[in-house]
């Protein structure tokens, strides 16, 4: 009986194998699309799979939620495990942008690792793209700085701050600035010099730097704290 009970409830602990556009990802993707419970792809998802799998360029509009990142990170994930070409250590094998903290928010780094680890992801790239509009600061940028990687970044007060004259700058929304800037900044002697003039640059960003500035701040608020002599009075009286 038992044997008999384990016989039928087998079929009801099969996944539902994917329909549609993930039917047409490769057996380990679809493994692992099924195992996160996904089976039916969105509209966005199946409109734009299989264009991208055949190495088409596609711009694809659909609402926060729908499903775009998987859209275009299958067919990357595919296109790169079909790649027979061992990678150069260090070299880029995909570039996504995450231009939105909401963005950025879904890329992970699997695992824990040594700090020393993230500044060897800066320093393995070409270039650093940070073409976001919504930052008060730009960490990011004094990290690629720090590990010699050059920088093209929105235009935005923050950055033109952060990043001096250390990186090539275009308008956030402008993709013809942004794409002339990052050409501009792949050229190896712009290159060279955005990494030369980041390394002097980021020596402001120092902790003596940032001590000294803070102690500067904390003494002329005091100062301004500290009352007026009242006109006319003297200590003698």
């Amino acid at each position: 009986m038992k044997e008999q009970a384990q016989a039928r409830s087998a079929p009801q602990r099969q996944r539902e194998q994917p329909h549609g556009a993930f039917a047409t990802l490769i057996p380990e993707l679809q493994r692992a699309v099924a195992a996160e419970g996904y089976v039916h792809p969105t509209p966005i998802q199946e409109k734009c799979i299989q264009h991208l799998l055949d190495g088409r360029d596609l711009l694809g509009s659909a609402q926060t939620g729908t499903g775009k990142t998987a859209a275009f990170v299958l067919p990357l994930l595919q296109r790169l495990s079909r790649n027979s070409r061992r990678p150069h250590k260090g070299a880029p094998r995909a570039l996504i942008l995450a231009p939105t903290r909401e963005l950025a928010a879904q890329i992970e780094i699997r695992g824990s690792g040594a700090y020393e680890d993230v500044r060897s992801y800066y320093s393995g790239a070409v270039l650093f793209v940070v073409p976001s509009c919504l930052e008060t600061f730009g960490h990011p940028l004094l990290e690629a700085m720090a590990a010699g990687t050059p920088l093209v970044a929105a235009d935005i007060e923050s950055f033109r701050e952060v990043a001096g004259e250390a990186a090539r700058f275009a308008a956030h929304d402008d993709v013809g600035a942004i794409s002339a800037a990052i050409e501009d900044a792949l050229d190896p002697k712009v290159a060279e010099d955005l990494v030369r003039r980041g390394k002097e640059h980021i020596q402001r960003f120092s902790w003596d730097a940032s001590v000294a500035q803070l102690l500067e701040l904390f003494a002329s608020v005091i100062r301004d704290r500290e009352p007026a002599a009242s006109p006319g009075v003297s200590g003698d009286d």
